[in-house]
């Protein structure tokens, strides 16, 4: 039998890996983001290359936002990512929409893609190649999703710029309140190092439990 909460009680903070707590309440933190915007870019980037988006993968594609926008528009596209919790998230939501890509999401990292398809257009979006620690995995990124294209595929990614950085995320720190689940949100900058540290400490206060993930990008 569970034992009952008292009140204020917490349980001991555990650190988990990025995106493995934060999965339960990544859409509601990503609200601000237009990804029906950012979908329709994707698509005018490659028309304007003279290129058919054709079948798509969305590498990194967490809970699936980019997925249900281009599936919407009636394309066949797929989905990778390393965070197991981010897919099962990714699964549930397009299931609930009565979509079926759900049963197109892989585990992968980008690095080392494990998918067998040859993909017309693969794009790795909102700041997925920053959490890439040095160059080399930048550049093992790239070759990885290079490897998925057809010969006249296109490979789209963006970065976040040193300037995001210093302009939000700079001893920036902010206390969010998601249902039952509270996230304090504390993030710094390395200008040294050029390196962007976030620690999310995420709290269930139906349970008590609370789980630290340390971002680094």
């Amino acid at each position: 039998m569970q034992k009952k909460l008292q009140f204020g009680e917490r349980k001991t903070p555990v650190q988990t890996k990025p995106y493995t707590a934060l999965a339960e309440i990544y859409d509601r933190f990503m609200d601000h983001v237009d990804y029906h915007v950012w979908a329709d870019y994707v698509l005018v980037l490659c028309h304007k290359h003279g290129h058919p988006p054709g079948l798509l993968l969305d590498a990194a594609c967490g809970t699936g936002a980019f997925i249900s926008e281009f599936a919407k528009r009636g394309f066949e596209v797929y989905g990778c990512d390393r965070s197991i919790a981010m897919l099962k998230k990714a699964r549930l939501k397009l299931l609930d929409k009565g979509n079926d890509v759900w049963c197109n999401l892989v585990q992968s990292d980008i690095t080392l893609p494990c998918l067998k398809n040859s993909f017309n257009t693969v794009f790795c979006m909102y700041d997925s190649m920053n959490y890439q620690p040095t160059l080399d995995h930048i550049v093992k990124a790239v070759r990885g999703m290079l490897s998925l294209l057809d010969s006249n595929g296109v490979l789209i990614f963006d970065m976040s710029t040193e300037y995001n950085s210093l302009e939000h995320f700079e001893n920036n720190s902010s206390l969010l309140q998601y249902g039952q689940y509270q996230c304090k949100r504390e993030s710094y900058y390395n200008k040294t190092e050029k390196k962007q540290m976030t620690n999310l400490t995420i709290t269930d206060t139906n349970t008590g439990e609370i789980q630290i993930e340390t971002h680094i990008r």
